[in-house]
């Protein structure tokens, strides 16, 4: 009985390149996409969260941050609309048109609202009076409103500025 070997090349051995592992090309690719589906979601997130506060109508605070916001974009028409019917603006009553002619000229004179903050401290424990730190070029001044409550939804009824 004849016991067969089998003999290799020497040729053959060295001829084939060795497989290179690319797990760590899967591993950073995966981690990679991963990061930008979590960063997508928190931005999605946020985008919801602030959209949904600035369109209460049911609390103080994002009615004053919606007034503000309006004015960042001078929007004035939306600015608008967180006014009460009757309310007043130096103790002058104001309708749309006078509102908006009033935005417009301390935009023409002081420049555009670059940014805006609610101080909440100056505000106490009463939500209808609300005092907002406005910047208009390089001028900062601070707004005091009155809020009110009409039905479930707060109203500016006065501002001592714009």
């Amino acid at each position: 009985m004849s016991v067969s070997t089998i003999t290799q090349s020497p040729n053959y051995i060295y001829s084939q390149q060795p497989k290179k592992s690319r797990t760590l090309l899967w591993i950073v690719l995966g981690s990679a996409i991963g990061v930008l589906l979590f960063s997508a979601l928190v931005a999605g997130s946020a985008f919801f969260a602030l959209h949904t506060f600035f369109q209460q109508t049911d609390q103080p605070v994002p009615v004053v941050a919606s007034y503000g916001l309006a004015f960042i974009r001078q929007d004035y028409a939306n600015a608008y609309t967180h006014l009460d019917s009757r309310a007043t603006i130096n103790g002058q009553q104001v309708d749309q048109q006078a509102f908006t002619a009033l935005a417009t000229s301390a935009d023409a004179y002081y420049g555009k609202v670059s940014e805006y903050s609610i101080d909440p401290s100056l505000q106490g424990n009463d939500p209808s009076h609300m005092t907002i730190t406005v910047r208009r070029g390089d001028r900062t001044y601070q707004i005091h409103l009155q809020l009110k409550l009409e039905g479930n939804d707060w109203k500016i009824s006065s501002t001592d500025g714009i």
